[in-house]
């Protein structure tokens, strides 16, 4: 589906903090041969976004011109990955909690990264994250050296990235409460919190936006309730409805895992605290803005869908505890509140942005190439946010005049001119787009369909 999207609303121009970062600071340097691995490693405001800058230079140097298409693409792969992977680990071979996962993975709610390249950064901090506690939920020997690899590269790839540890640290404390071996664990512990400590001390200073801070206790805890909420408005009871399965597997592990639990156990609440440290960062360093008050922002919604898989995995959990009707009717309850909120953000996403998107696709294009050609900043005025390139078309206009740039810039900015390996798959995909879409969703449907036979048979191959 977010293929689709990309197909139906996205373009090869770079948008916002794509034209400092990439076209200013990072691709000039990379023709004339003035730039240093250290730029890599450099904060973009409070994140270090080292496996973007490597995907942008990858596809840069394959693809010899900037082509932010090729970034979309990518990251249809990465989350497509993300909700195989959430299915397969957490689902139990249960139809519907694949279902749970693509509608809950819909683009349509989270387009601004779906069409925007540079939030590449989210992908890559939800799989090395995942990956992460996942590997620290089976923490035994040389794993720990695998889990703490993987959330070295989560805290690279974007902020959130660096509470990985804290969430592992504690999901390895929940567990010790529930069964008691305090001294088989303290070790790993104390190591997991230092791990911690060490991570958030490379944290960047935002250097931009400080205003969006929240301003005070009673804004952090509205604001918190805002992402807990989702997709629903950010009140405490909406919040609780959501959160739930979540929560009450959490308490009632407490009585039921006594006799022990399992690994996947222990990666449902690593995963689920994650997904509540960062919507409390988000209340945090985003509280303070005027968007942030109206609602959450799309980009930050591929972190809270990840909530609602595991409050979903955290149900068929609970299904498996119970007898009799209750758990189906909790589940049927839990699912239609969801809905409700879940249909009502992809209706005023599609009526605000992706309808009016699909209907002028071109619009975008056409101003840029006016301004490519006049320079007046005019051409932008009442237009759509999303159709204005940077709020300092200062820094545009220094990037479409670099010579360094000359023959390098997207597709659409350079007409008739050759175009590069990756854009021009980019533009194979965008011409096949309904053949190709129907081959991928019958693939999603029959993964569906032999999702538990599948798992069977792999778990079979393992175990002989």
């Amino acid at each position: 589906m977010q293929g689709a999207l990309v197909v139906a609303i996205g373009t090869d121009l770079p948008w916002w903090d794509q034209w400092g970062v990439e076209g200013r600071a990072l691709y000039p340097r990379l023709v004339d041969g003035s730039f240093a691995w250290s730029q890599i490693w450099e904060t973009h405001n409070e994140h270090r976004i080292v496996w973007t800058h490597l995907l942008n230079m990858g596809l840069w140097g394959l693809n010899g011109q900037w082509d932010a298409s090729g970034q979309q693409l990518v990251g249809v792969l990465l989350r497509s990955f993300l909700a195989g992977w959430l299915t397969w680990r957490l689902g139990r071979g249960r139809r519907w909690f694949g279902v749970l996962v693509v509608g809950a993975f819909s683009p349509v709610a989270a387009w601004h990264n779906a069409i925007w390249g540079f939030q590449s950064q989210v992908y890559f901090t939800l799989v090395w994250g995942g990956l992460a506690i996942s590997c620290a939920a089976r923490a035994e020997g040389r794993i720990w050296l695998v889990a703490g690899l993987l959330s070295a590269a989560a805290a690279v790839a974007m902020g959130p990235g660096m509470l990985v540890p804290l969430a592992g640290a504690g999901m390895l404390l929940w567990a010790t409460v529930v069964d008691g071996k305090w001294r088989e664990r303290a070790g790993p512990l104390v190591g997991i919190i230092l791990f911690a400590g060490l991570i958030l001390s490379g944290r960047g200073e935002e250097a931009e936006g400080t205003d969006l801070r929240s301003g005070s206790l009673a804004q952090i805890w509205d604001t918190w309730w805002l992402g807990m909420a989702w997709p629903h408005a950010g009140t405490v009871m909406a919040g609780l409805v959501v959160e739930a399965p979540l929560i009450v597997f959490v308490g009632l592990g407490f009585t039921r895992f006594r006799s022990g639990f399992t690994a996947r156990d222990r990666e449902l609440v690593g995963l689920g605290l994650w997904v509540i440290l960062i919507v409390g960062g988000m209340a945090v360093a985003r509280g303070g803005g005027e968007e942030m008050q109206a609602g959450v922002p799309s980009r930050y919604v591929d972190f809270l869908v990840v909530g609602l898989v595991v409050n979903g995995a955290a149900l068929v959990r609970l299904r498996s505890w119970g007898t009799g009707r209750w758990p189906r009717v909790v589940a049927v309850i839990w699912g239609g509140f969801l809905l409700v909120g879940w249909a009502g953000v992809n209706a005023e996403n599609w009526r605000g942005v992706v309808g009016p998107r699909m209907v002028d696709r071109e619009a975008p294009i056409e101003m840029m190439r006016a301004f490519q050609v006049t320079g007046d900043e005019s051409i932008f005025e009442g237009a759509p946010k999303l159709y204005r390139p940077y709020p300092d078309l200062g820094v545009v206009r220094e990037v479409l005049a670099d010579e360094r740039m000359q023959g390098r810039l997207p597709p659409s900015l350079q007409v008739g001119e050759t175009m590069g390996v990756v854009s021009r798959i980019g533009d194979w995909i965008r011409t096949n787009a309904w053949p190709l879409g129907g081959i991928l969703l019958g693939g999603a449907i029959a993964l569906l369909i032999w999702d538990d036979r599948l798992r069977r048979a792999v778990q079979s191959r393992v175990r002989n």
